[in-house]
């Protein structure tokens, strides 16, 4: 069946990073000796090249970040989690954050241009989200404030073209004023999601909406720490390890702590193989 499909897929992807940490070869300048594939993984994190493991996180997190922004519903039913209309905004939000991340991601670890425009490329995705959602009238549906709309809208634009036109400097500075506002709303969305809903406009929350909106949190978290690691001068390699850390603890909580998810009829399997990736890409990337 489709599901069963789909989640055979992300099952491949979710082993990308632990395939290229078996096929790699040495990593240059690694003081190692060269090792057998299992020796390998049995503790040679050291000769585990942290580009490829990355470029292995940016491909999960690409696909991953496609199917959750064009069908947040058919994503969600990977992990049997009922969507509200809520629920589904906020999913394919979530994903068109993920998609942001991939992108940046992948722009500057290939080298492909200056950190400051792989970022101001990488805001291009939530401008498409803001503009789908005040076009469909998204938000009135939800009884979410327009004022609220329109600011996000204005201010991916406005942060877009400033970091395509300013100077270096002024580029990075600009990068981690973003970074620190997307933290704000990131620790506010995970830690207290009642209270961001109700800053954007949203009535109460349901167990399972108040899930997703926190889930929602750790992404916005994950993205901005990508931003700033890498506008602090870490390695494109190290900012992907960086950013996975608030997915990770927010998959903590659900699977070991709160289990709030799991309590609500969430797919414990489905979690478990994306914690287990985000664990292999900040072991592959940050040891």
């Amino acid at each position: 069946s489709p599901h069963v499909m789909l989640r055979s897929i992300l099952l491949w992807l979710a082993l990308l990073p632990a395939i290229a940490a078996l096929i790699q070869q040495p990593y240059p300048g690694s003081i190692h000796p060269p090792r057998s594939a299992p020796l390998r993984l049995r503790g040679g994190l050291g000769d585990v090249d942290p580009n490829l493991v990355a470029k292995g996180m940016i491909g999960f997190q690409s696909v991953t970040a496609v199917v959750f922004s064009l069908a947040p519903t058919k994503a969600a039913e990977g992990f049997t989690v009922p969507l509200s209309f809520l629920g589904e905004w906020l999913t394919e939000t979530q994903g068109l954050l993920t998609l942001s991340a991939a992108l940046l991601s992948f722009l500057t670890i290939s080298g492909k241009t200056s950190i400051t425009h792989a970022c101001g490329w990488a805001t291009v995705p939530s401008i498409v989200g803001n503009v789908k959602t005040l076009l469909n009238n998204t938000h009135k549906k939800l009884g979410l404030a327009a004022a609220g709309q329109y600011f996000a809208l204005l201010l991916n634009c406005a942060v877009c073209y400033a970091l395509f036109t300013a100077d270096a400097a002024t580029g990075i500075k600009i990068l981690k004023g973003w970074a620190a506002w997307g933290f704000l709303n990131g620790i506010l969305f995970m830690l207290s999601p009642g209270s961001a809903g109700k800053a954007w406009g949203a009535q109460s929350l349901t167990e399972m909406e108040a899930v997703i909106t926190s889930g929602f949190g750790a992404h916005m978290l994950c993205y901005s720490s990508l931003g700033m690691a890498l506008a602090l001068g870490h390695s494109p390699a190290k900012a992907v390890g960086y950013a996975q850390i608030p997915h990770a603890l927010f998959l903590v909580d659900q699977l070991l702590l709160r289990k709030t998810a799991l309590k609500l009829g969430a797919n414990a399997a489905a979690t478990c193989v994306f914690f287990a990736v985000t664990l292999a890409a900040i072991a592959g990337t940050l040891a």
